[in-house]
């Protein structure tokens, strides 16, 4: 049978400090045959350790009781996290981002800061704080299994992907030299106490996605790489991810989301399960030893792939991690059968799962989740390219540019795809077109649904219907701030009379759009971050700069207008 020996669930948010939502992490692995639980925040550590060689008990006294106290509380919790999942046969890791160090090190190493205030990532402290921390930490939790990192992400305290340090040190130092100090401070009481160390590939560019391989391989070939299934981040639309299988003798674990950062955030519910399916075929024909699956994250709070009908993608990372082979429709039937969750209600709301009583109500919801995706796919990437700030409206045009083509660019893996984007007559064509169908797909979702015929409670029909109209107005906003941001600039390049009114247009538009999310929005209550995706006010901001860019337009005299067009 095909599967992959490390089966791995993901909390990633404040849940994991939640005993109800990790028993029922632990009782949908157990149910479906995962075996490592994994918790994950970039300070982790310093929240379970702290280190003595540097903060003594007097010392965190007299200085800092309040993190003492929790430190010391937090040590309960973990280790007895850790012994009901060894009793259910499950593995334990921690997934952190290095280097991390909680303030108070910069009060007893000043020297860790130049003159200027900077932090020296090079300065010849960090491996031995390292090698402290991380010896302290197994010996107060020996079970458990391993530590998985992302070293140098521009998240961590320390970081050498935003050094602004300018000391001689720096200017002489290699990144690939950084990762390896790094890594081997702590790979040395990772591997002496007999655990597993997982180097994350969290890179922007290849250059940095490579340099992180070749410091694994410098050290050893017992650390594991893990890779995301997409480069760069987890955007559906991107390519797999071509470093999978060409990690030299590196193990190879690969990262999959199932919540949503890049594809609904959960409250529009879609289906990947397709995806999921060729792309762990991918990983599986490379070699890939082991996957795991992120059910949330870190920045919205309260909220679960347990807690929308996008959990159907934990069902297919699960089920299909363990056979390969598994039939698709026996995971849509397993998925609604076990109940649905309304993604109208967050996290911590204890749903009951609701379990249809039409025996054929899998296949319309499987076509639901599966068109929901499709046409999300349309509205909210431009040309498979990201350009929204995590599901919500950017703040203005450069930005929406900016993270499509520069932050979040596909150029690394798909050469040529910024080509695809650019502003010119043809490609805008395709791309309102592209808008236009998403919204037609978008509307049509009520009708592939069905809800009423599904044999559900009458408050998860109305949860459903009121999910879909969210979600229209979503594609709605997406498809007028694509337009804004195009006409804008081709306004710009032009600078013809007839350009500058095309993009004028889109103006009241906007405005009408976030009048009509706030008309939707009066009088309900649903999870804070729905409204933070149908935002009006983001909204009005974003317009509020394509405004003041058109009248600059208008302004212009009309020898400066011709100098624009040349």
């Amino acid at each position: 049978m095909r599967n992959f020996k490390f089966r791995g669930y993901e909390i990633h948010s404040f849940r994991m400090w939640q005993q109800a939502q990790v028993d029922l992490a632990m009782d949908f692995m157990v149910k479906h045959g995962m075996n490592a639980l994994i918790f994950h925040q970039n300070d982790l550590v310093e929240q379970l350790v702290f280190p003595e060689a540097y903060f003594d008990n007097d010392m965190m006294w007299d200085n800092w009781p309040v993190r003492r106290q929790g430190v010391l509380y937090q040590r309960d919790y973990i280790n007895q996290v850790i012994k009901k999942a060894q009793q259910l046969n499950i593995d334990f890791y921690l997934e952190i981002k290095e280097l991390d160090v909680v303030d108070a090190i910069f009060e007893i190493k000043p020297d860790l800061r130049g003159a200027d205030g900077t932090i020296c990532p090079n300065h010849p402290f960090w491996t031995a704080f390292l090698e402290e921390k991380f010896s302290e930490l197994f010996f107060v939790y020996p079970d458990i299994a391993g530590i998985i990192v992302s070293p140098g992400t521009r998240e961590s305290a320390v970081s050498i992907a935003a050094n602004r340090c300018h000391c001689k040190r720096c200017q002489n130092t290699p990144a690939l030299n950084w990762y390896i100090n790094i890594l081997k401070a702590m790979y040395k009481p990772i591997h002496k106490a007999g655990k597993t160390l997982i180097v994350r590939d969290f890179s922007y560019t290849a250059e940095q996605q490579s340099l992180m391989i070749q410091a694994c391989e410098e050290i050893s070939d017992d650390i594991i790489i893990a890779l995301k299934a997409q480069p760069h981040d987890y955007y559906p639309t991107f390519p797999t991810n071509p470093e999978i299988g060409h990690t030299g003798n590196l193990r190879e674990y690969i990262e999959f989301d199932t919540w949503g950062q890049y594809f609904g955030m959960g409250i529009a519910p879609m289906s990947l399960v397709e995806d999921i399916k060729e792309r762990l075929d991918i990983c599986f024909e490379k070699g890939a030893e082991g996957v795991w699956f992120r059910t949330d994250w870190e920045l919205i709070h309260d909220a679960s792939v347990h807690a929308t009908p996008s959990l159907v993608n934990l069902y297919a990372g699960a089920m299909l991690s363990n056979n390969l082979d598994t039939d698709l429709d026996d995971i849509y039937r397993t998925w609604t059968a076990e109940g649905l969750y309304s993604p109208m209600k967050c996290a911590s709301c204890s749903q009951a799962p609701v379990k249809p009583s039409n025996p054929l109500a899998y296949e319309r919801l499987r076509d639901f989740m599966k068109a929901s995706w499709s046409a999300f796919a349309k509205v909210g990437y431009i040309r498979g390219h990201q350009y929204l700030e995590s599901d919500q409206p950017p703040y203005t045009i450069d930005k929406a540019f900016e993270i499509m083509t520069v932050i979040h660019s596909r150029d690394d893996w798909d050469e040529g795809a910024s080509v695809r984007v650019a502003v010119t007559a043809e490609n805008m064509q395709v791309i309102f077109e592209e808008k236009r169908v998403g919204i037609e797909e978008t509307k049509a979702l009520h009708d592939i649904l069905q809800v009423k015929t599904l044999g559900v409670t009458k408050e998860f029909a109305e949860d459903m219907t009121n999910t879909i109209d969210a979600m229209i107005l979503f594609a709605e906003f997406c498809d007028v701030t694509t337009r804004s941001m195009y006409l804008t600039r081709y306004a710009e390049k032009t600078g013809e009379d007839k350009d500058v009114k095309a993009a004028v247009i889109t103006l009241n538009e906007m405005e009408q759009i976030a009048a009509a999310i706030e008309g939707w929005e009066e009088g309900t209550s649903y999870p804070y971050y729905l409204y933070s995706r149908l935002h009006p006010q983001r909204i009005r901001r974003y317009a509020k700069d394509v405004e003041q860019r058109l009248e600059k337009l208008k302004g212009q005299p009309d020898e400066l207008q011709a100098t624009n067009r040349n």
